[in-house]
C-alpha cells in the first residue's frame, strides 16, 4: 500500500472515530437532558420534618439574588402552610463577599415569617457537593428531609446524594420558575455537570 493509499486510509479512519464520538456525546448529551427534565418535578412527600435550601448566588450588595429568592420563598411558604418544620440554609461565602448564601436566604426566610428557632446555617459550602457533605450531619435527627432548589438543579442533587450515601433524598422544586433565557443556560449546565459527576 502506497503511502497516499495509507494516508486516505487514516483519514478515513479518523474521520469515522470523530463522528461515533459525537454522535456518543449527541446521545449522552440527550440523555442527561432528560434526567434534568424528568427531575425537575420534585419526589418530595408532605408533611416532612426538615426542609433543605440550596444557596445560590449573592449580589454584591449583600442581597439574595433571584435563584436565592425563589427557593427560601418556597421552603417559608412550606414552613408556613405547616409541611416543613425545620429550614436548613447551606451556602458559603463567595469571593470578596461579606455575607454567605446561607446568612442572605436566612434574612429572607426571616421576612418571610418564619421563626428564628426554626433556622439553621451551613454556611462553608462552595459547591452542590459540599451544600449535602456539609449540612448530611447537621440533619440527622430529622425523620425526614426535603431538598429545596430551583427544579433544573434537582436531578444534581440526586446524583450527589446518591454518590454520597444518603440513599433517596426527597427533591421539591421552586415554586416560582426562572425566565427561559435562564432556564435553558442552567439546564445545559446542569446536563454538562451531571455527566462529569456521573463519569468522574
Amino acid at each position: 500500500m502506497n503511502s497516499l493509499a495509507l494516508s486516505k486510509r487514516l483519514a478515513i479512519v479518523l474521520m469515522a472515530s470523530l463522528l461515533a464520538c459525537a454522535i456518543l456525546a449527541a446521545n449522552l448529551f440527550v440523555w442527561f437532558g432528560l434526567m434534568v427534565l424528568a427531575a425537575r418535578g420534585g419526589s418530595a412527600v408532605f408533611p416532612a420534618e426538615c426542609g433543605i435550601v440550596f444557596g445560590a448566588a449573592v449580589r454584591f450588595d449583600g442581597t439574595a439574588g433571584p435563584s436565592s429568592l425563589r427557593r427560601v420563598q418556597t421552603a417559608a411558604t412550606l414552613y408556613r402552610d405547616g409541611q416543613i418544620e425545620r429550614i436548613f440554609m447551606t451556602g458559603g461565602r463567595g469571593e470578596g463577599m461579606r455575607f454567605s448564601e446561607a446568612e442572605v436566604m436566612s434574612s429572607v426566610a426571616l421576612e418571610e415569617g418564619v421563626d428564628p428557632a426554626a433556622i439553621v446555617l451551613e454556611e462553608n459550602a462552595r459547591s452542590t457537593w459540599e451544600n449535602l457533605l456539609f449540612v448530611k450531619p447537621l440533619v440527622e435527627d430529622c425523620s425526614s428531609t426535603v431538598a429545596i432548589s430551583d427544579g433544573y438543579h434537582l436531578a444534581r442533587i440526586r446524583l450527589l446524594a446518591q454518590k454520597q450515601g444518603w440513599g433517596t433524598l426527597q427533591t421539591y422544586p421552586a415554586e416560582e420558575h426562572p425566565p427561559l433565557r435562564d432556564a435553558v443556560r442552567n439546564i445545559v449546565r446542569e446536563v454538562l455537570g451531571l455527566g462529569y459527576y456521573t463519569f468522574f
